[in-house]
């Protein structure tokens, strides 16, 4: 996907700290100067007294970048809210976690968003997956789902299976489902491989398995794969850390590769110099 000129830019944050609103008064007063318009998530946009307010959930018709303040769940809740529109997204990274963000609120704010302004940056397509719960879908992720036991301390038995053929029955804590961008996110901790976000493929990731030999599989993009719960404990599905699904023994978790993209801004940085800086 090309990059090019926003007519319109939308702001959003999760939280209303000082520091975050520190940062919006910052793009606030840098676009004021400009030609794009600006419009702010409508609980950020109050606080700023601003005339420009959304919802998340409706976005406006002519956005054509959003801007997030905050950590990686900001960015995350933010693009499942474009719903694989072709909106690209940057983030700000002002939070604790803050791996997907393209830019460092101490870092020279100005200069990344006159690249904004004059559409001076690269938009990479990032995979998804799509989720079903018993057939009915529930929604998609960027980074992760998660289906993990409802009671810590008790081990959970999962059967798991890719186009039909069952793989493997391991116990468990859980089972991560991770996409590349999300592989170095909680399916790097729980001992997944770190898999180049431009590489068509997902991975399945055990969760303090009992067993020293089940180990994490990396499987192509077309695989189908199912979960379930084969004892009668209960447990969570969870989506990219903030949408959450009780489980029981009868449900069924399938997990493919979603039809649509999400669309990320990116300057100079690449992923392994990232990786470097960040994660080593």
């Amino acid at each position: 996907m090309k990059s090019k000129k926003p007519r319109c830019v939308c702001v959003v944050s999760r939280y209303l700290t000082p520091e975050i609103l520190g940062v919006a008064n910052e793009i606030k007063n840098y676009f004021s100067r400009g030609r794009c318009k600006v419009c702010y998530e409508k609980s950020l946009g109050r606080r700023l007294s601003v005339k420009n307010l959304f919802r998340l959930e409706r976005l406006p018709v002519n956005c054509d970048l959003i801007i997030t303040i905050g950590g990686d769940g900001t960015l995350l809740r933010t693009v499942m809210a474009v719903k694989g529109k072709k909106i690209p997204v940057v983030g700000i990274r002002k939070g604790t976690m803050g791996f997907l963000a393209e830019i460092e609120a101490d870092e020279n704010l100005d200069y990344y968003l006159g690249r904004i302004e004059n559409g001076k940056f690269d938009v990479e397509e990032r995979t998804k997956l799509e989720v079903r719960l018993n057939g009915r879908r529930v929604g998609e992720v960027l980074n992760d789902a998660v289906i993990t036991t409802a009671q810590p301390g008790k081990i959970q038995k999962f059967s798991i299976e890719i186009h039909g053929d069952k793989i493997d029955e391991i116990a468990a804590d859980g089972v991560i489902v991770s996409t590349p961008t999300g592989s170095t996110a909680y399916a790097l901790s729980s001992g997944g491989p770190i898999i180049d976000p431009l590489l068509d493929a997902y991975e399945i990731v055990p969760i303090s398995p009992f067993r020293l030999s089940t180990r994490p599989i990396a499987v192509p993009p077309w695989a189908k794969t199912t979960i379930r719960i084969i004892t009668e404990r209960r447990g969570f599905l969870v989506l990219d850390g903030y949408k959450t699904f009780s489980l029981t023994k009868r449900d069924r978790i399938q997990i493919t590769k979603s039809k649509t993209k999400a669309y990320l801004v990116k300057f100079e940085r690449s992923f392994y110099k990232k990786v470097k800086e960040k994660l080593i």
